[in-house]
């Protein structure tokens, strides 16, 4: 996809335009454009979009589409193309075991055509990674009704997802935090409680009625299918489950209303279920649907799942399709899979990939239609660059998906009541011991922290520490000496935020606050709630693979 760009005075305008349908002072208040009105009055002109057409054409690539927004042109080729007509070679590539195809040095256009051209999304197969942290394998005992952590080996965590992967994100290899069915999992009605959100769900705040999202849509983007009932569904088959529904049912929920895209005719192709046989993404698909459903549980649920091509992820396709297509039905989306910012940046930040600006322009373009854009902060810290490897090298780095002006960048949390309780076990003063469905055991609001399961979390040491009845460090916690002798540092396992690279602090951050932000820089993240529970987390149903 060539990423094109606009007139600064049209980019002005746009900008002063969504300022203003987000004023409720403003005449413009909420009166978003549609797609065409985008490409209409803020899109690149025709004659320009033609004489860039002419130019691909003439190096031999087929031009696929122009999207209506007319901020991009979806082209094909082959590589030998690429490199003739970009002025870059593209190899073979492995890295971190993984084999990749990429330009190996930023494309070259033009000059006569460089004021219309941003860049390329993407001349490279390095795709968006889910943002998810497996902690283990939880069952529910069918006579009981209890839920329980099947095994605290990190071996076997790896067997049941269907290979022993090296850079597994279970951190913990042998979690006695957790033993039997002694374990907090955060449920739908937990959350409900916590968050204080059944008075909305009961009320009639909303017009009379009460706000559980009836009447809105929203959307998961995904490039795996889930399983919703169908049967040999490749690469892994569901032999007819239904998670989302046995999701509902286990908590107490309404029946669903999802429509699922399993690819898109004409558009995408249909990537499968992708559990323990093929990418493991199922996992996090599982999560995000039934989630988003659970906190909005009359909400319309559109699921859209996109297998990804050679040079271009599945869930970046998925994401085009919701804002150029779907934008009159869809209100709000999400996807939790994240990119180092620093790979999609540009000049004196090294990024030869060029990208960055097709995840701007993309949610610039959402919002202008009145689309919320819901972004994972990511799991890894500071460093999405060096998620799950053993050392961070590459200094901070936030997710480049979640860091432009236009997307909520969502985080993690974690709850403190174990830490300030000396890590008793329920029934405490926010706790009860319910096993029974639906599973709700939260009595208040909880203190919460940021959420930090890295070696280095004061939490983690002071747990050890009261385990052991020695007070340990962070450091000695990060080096093994301790009774647990975990010896990690996996770049793992803590919430994602940090200061953008690429883009200034936007004028909604400078005005609201959001303390000391170096270089007017943009910070995420920016909204966070619990998604873990100490060492444990919330808990999703799955058929595949079973891990959460």
């Amino acid at each position: 996809m060539l990423l094109l760009n606009r007139s600064p005075e049209q980019e002005l305008a746009l900008q002063t335009r969504i300022d203003q349908m987000h004023n409720q002072k403003s005449p413009l208040f909420q009166q978003w454009l549609r797609v065409d009105e985008v490409g209409a009055c803020y899109g690149v002109a025709d004659a320009d979009i033609a004489a860039v057409n002419a130019w691909l054409q003439k190096h031999g690539f087929a031009i696929e589409a122009v999207l209506p927004a007319k901020m991009m042109v979806v082209f094909s080729g082959t590589a030998g193309q690429v490199e003739e007509a970009f002025h870059t070679e593209m190899h073979n590539l492995k890295v971190r075991d993984e084999k990749h195809i990429a330009n190996m040095s930023a494309p070259q256009i033009p000059a006569a055509l460089a004021p219309v051209i941003a860049g390329v999304h993407s001349l490279n197969d390095f795709f968006p990674k889910p943002m998810l942290h497996r902690i283990g394998v939880e069952k529910r005992d069918a006579k009981t009704g209890k839920v329980y952590l099947a095994n605290n080996n990190v071996a076997s965590v790896r067997k049941s997802a269907g290979k022993d992967n090296s850079n597994s994100l279970v951190t913990y290899p042998d979690n006695r935090a957790c033993p039997g069915s002694s374990c907090e999992w955060l449920g739908p009605g937990d959350f409900y409680t916590i968050y204080n959100e059944k008075p909305l769900l009961t009320g009639n705040f909303c017009g009379g009625r009460s706000c559980d999202g009836a009447g809105q849509t929203i959307a998961v983007l995904e490039e795996t299918d889930v399983c919703a009932g169908q049967s040999g569904s490749t690469p892994d088959d569901c032999a007819g489950a239904n998670d989302l529904a046995m999701f509902r049912s286990q908590f107490g929920l309404p029946a669903a209303k999802v429509k699922y895209y399993f690819g898109i005719p004409h558009y995408c192709a249909d990537p499968g279920v992708q559990g323990p046989n093929g990418s493991t993404e199922e996992t996090e698909a599982d999560i995000d649907l039934q989630w988003a459903g659970a906190v909005a549980p009359g909400a319309n649920v559109d699921y859209l799942a996109c297998a990804s091509t050679t040079t271009t992820a599945g869930v970046d396709l998925a994401a085009i399709y919701a804002v150029n297509k779907l934008a009159y039905r869809i209100s709000s989306f999400s996807l939790s899979y994240g990119v180092c910012e620093m790979g999609l940046a540009e000049g004196e930040y090294g990024g030869i990939f060029l990208s960055n600006k097709f995840y701007n322009n993309l949610w610039q373009q959402a919002v202008a239609e009145g689309q919320t854009v819901n972004v994972s902060a990511g799991d890894s810290g500071d460093d999405t660059c060096d998620r799950g490897a053993m050392a961070a090298t590459s200094g901070w780095n936030v997710n480049g998906i979640a860091s432009t002006p236009y997307d909520v960048a969502a985080g993690g949390t974690d709850f403190t009541d174990s830490y300030t309780n000396n890590f008793a076990v329920a029934p405490t003063q926010y706790w009860n011991t319910n096993d029974a469905p639906p599973y709700e055991s939260a009595l208040s609001y909880i203190p919460e922290v940021t959420w930090n399961e890295s070696c280095g979390s004061t939490l983690l040491a002071s747990y050890v520490s009261a385990q052991a009845g020695t007070p340990y460090t962070t450091e000695e916690v990060c080096n093994g000496d301790t009774f647990l002798g975990l010896d990690f540092t996996y770049v793992d396992a803590s919430g994602g935020g940090g200061i953008s690279s690429i883009y200034r602090l936007p004028i909604w951050q400078s005005a609201y606050g959001v303390g000391v932000v170096p270089r007017g820089a943009c910070a995420i993240c920016r909204m966070c709630l619990c998604l873990r529970r100490q060492i444990f987390g919330i808990m999703p149903c799955s058929s595949v693979n079973r891990i959460s």
